[in-house]
This record gives C-alpha cells, structure tokens and sequence, in this order.
C-alpha cells in the first residue's frame, strides 16, 4: 500500500545556480528555515541506484538535449533521498514531462511559456462538431520513457519530436511532476522540478515569466497543490498559457485569466448576473468558484503580485483608458488588462482615483 504523507511540512523549490534550476527538497515549518542542498555529484559521478534508505524524494536535472536525428528531447537527471542516496529506477512511481517554449509575443502582449505537446478535448466525441478546445498537456511517454543508468543517472525520452523549424536560440523551460513510491517506509513521495535552457547555448540571459510565485501564494494556502502533486507556479504556468481552454465551460484556463476570475468568484460581474464561473476538469468534475471570496479588497494587486521577479512590471492597474497605459495579454474572462506603470502618487487622492478606477474597469469587464 502507498500512503500519501503529510505535506504540510513539505516544501519543494526550484533555485538558479548558476544558471542551472535545481529542485531542492526541505522539510522546516512553513515559512521558517533555510533549505539542506544536496551537493552536487564530485568527478560527474552519480549516487549510484541504491538502495534508497531515507525519505524524500530530491531531483536534480542535469540537462536537457535535442537530438538532431529525431529531434526528441532527451533529459538527463539524478533522483535521491533526503540524506543524499540513490534511487533506483523501481521506486519511481510516475514521471511526466513537458517542454515549453518562450514565445516571441504580439505587440501589446505579455509572453507565455507555449507547450510542444497539445491535445483537443472533445466533449461530445464527435470530431469538427465545433465544441473542441485545444489544451497543453505532459507528453505521453511518462514512464516508458524512463531509463537508469548504473551510475544512478537517469535519462528520460520524449514520444514527441520537436517541429523541424523549433527556435534552437529561444528559452525553453523543462517541467517535471514525479513520484517516488518508497520501498523503506511505504509513502509516495511527489515533487515537481522546473529546468529552463536555450538549446543552442547562445543566450546570455534566459526569458522567464516571474509574475507571481508560488511562496507568496502559500502564504494563503499553505500549501499550493492541484492535480495531485502540482504544486509550483512554475510548472503550473506551462500548460495554463493561451492554448488551453475549458472545452465544456467555454471559459479559457490561461493563467492569468483562470486565477483572475477565480479570486473574485462571487463578485465577479457574470456571477452577479446569475452566471456560475465553473470549469469542468478531470472526468468531468465540475468546479464551481462562484462562492469564492477573496479577504481583501480586490483591488490589492501587491497581495499576490509581490515578491517575483518581475512584480513590478506585470502590476495589473487596469486602467489603459485612464493611465494611457500599454496593454498586455493578461486577460480575466475576454477582457484586457492594462500593463503596470510605475508612477507616483501625490497624496491621498491620488491613490483613491487610482483605486477608483481598478474598481470601474474591473467592474466594466467582468474580472
């Protein structure tokens, strides 16, 4: 029997050193303590395949190549428990991928990380009946695609084969959602690692989209998880982008747009005139966030959009016609955002127009 543990001491990041993203693994009380990094392996030599006595489950990704003959990405990682072992390839209990690409955005729009593998949803089984929607998805080895080495490195392949004419110059980001079902104490250990390269090498400064993260969303859910073991804004982000939409809602589950809508929930225009905000996931379960009440006020953009890198360039003012501000992509329910600029208020009354017009357009688009 595997036994999901207790996550709640469980927190996974995703670091930059050096350029490379490595996933660490640490176990203090929410919000408090500093991670235990697992060094890395001395001569390239890896931690070898077992047995694995510890918990935890640590992924470390060592690279990712795109093959010239067939063009299917090929990722190279090592897999240990908390005290640094390996593990072998029998206790890993699921491993998915996706790639993504940065795009290069149209003008007035925020770029997305875009997904190589897509699939449409079809509610009604027949094909061109015009209900379908397309949507990112992992690619569809998983474990087939799962190979260890005696060195305890693993490699795994993808089914699916990058287009010809993919941008080799161009950021990608690697996502992973895995699962380690430990043979020493009988729990299933999930984590997600995010891994972002050029596969050409020639970027001196990798794109990224850094709007919000995931330790300021914890910060009101203690601990983010969806989907099962989904748990960083990082992966998140790469199948909630602009391809994907609710085949059986309409609605679109772009980020942006999704987590938007969500927040406001019962106050949401659409909601107020009698419309649920539902949408419909996995086997058709309906998840309707129209009872949803955010514990502020709406308007508090710094709530979520804080601490990320790039805070302070996607603040959503909401207020192009009233600021003359760029619009971006950043969409909730069809309506267009405005592009954060950074400007200074003159006193009390500056910041009640400001908040005065956050709540107009927020009200005149249905966000």
């Amino acid at each position: 029997m595997i036994i999901e543990p207790d996550t709640s001491n469980h927190v996974r990041k995703w670091h930059s050193l050096g350029g490379k993203f490595a996933l660490l693994l640490f176990l203090p009380l929410a919000f408090a303590g500093c991670p235990s990094v697992i060094p890395p392996p001395v001569d390239n030599a890896g931690p070898g395949t077992g047995p694995a006595v510890a918990a935890g489950l640590n992924i470390e990704i060592l690279g990712v190549t795109i093959p010239i003959l067939d063009r299917r990405p090929l990722v190279e990682f090592f897999a240990t428990d908390d005290q640094g072992n390996g593990i072998p390839l029998s206790e890993i209990g699921d491993a998915r991928f996706i790639l993504d690409y940065f795009e290069d955005p149209a003008p007035g729009s925020t770029a997305r990380f875009l997904s190589y593998t897509t699939a449409i949803e079809d509610p009604d089984g027949t094909p061109g009946s015009g209900d379908e929607k397309t949507q990112a998805v992992y690619d569809s080895a998983r474990l087939n695609g799962l190979t260890q080495a005696v060195d305890g490195r693993f490699t795994y392949k993808f089914a699916a084969a990058l287009p010809a004419d993919y941008n080799a110059s161009a950021t990608h980001q690697l996502g992973g959602q895995l699962r380690r079902d430990a043979a020493v104490d009988g729990v299933a250990y999930p984590t997600n690692v995010v891994f972002a390269f050029d596969p050409a090498g020639v970027k001196v400064e990798l794109d990224t989209r850094d709007i919000v993260n995931t330790e300021t969303c914890n910060e009101c859910h203690t601990q983010l998880q969806l989907h099962g073991s989904r748990r960083e804004i990082q992966l998140c982000i790469m199948c909630h982008n602009t391809q994907s939409a609710d085949a059986n809602s309409g609605n679109s589950v772009d980020f942006p747009q999704l987590i938007h809508a969500i927040h406001r929930g019962e106050s949401l225009p659409s909601v107020e005139g009698g419309d649920p905000y539902e949408i419909v996931g996995f086997r058709g379960t309906v998840h309707d966030y129209s009872n949803v009440v955010f514990p502020q006020d709406i308007r508090n953009c710094q709530v979520c959009h804080s601490d990320a890198k790039q805070a302070d360039v996607h603040f959503v003012a909401l207020g192009d016609a009233v600021f003359g501000a760029e619009p971006c992509a950043v969409m909730a329910r069809g309506a267009p955002f405005a592009r954060w600029c950074r400007f200074k208020h003159v006193g009390l009354l500056g910041i009640r127009v400001t908040y005065l017009a956050v709540a107009n357009v927020l009200r005149k688009y249905n966000i």
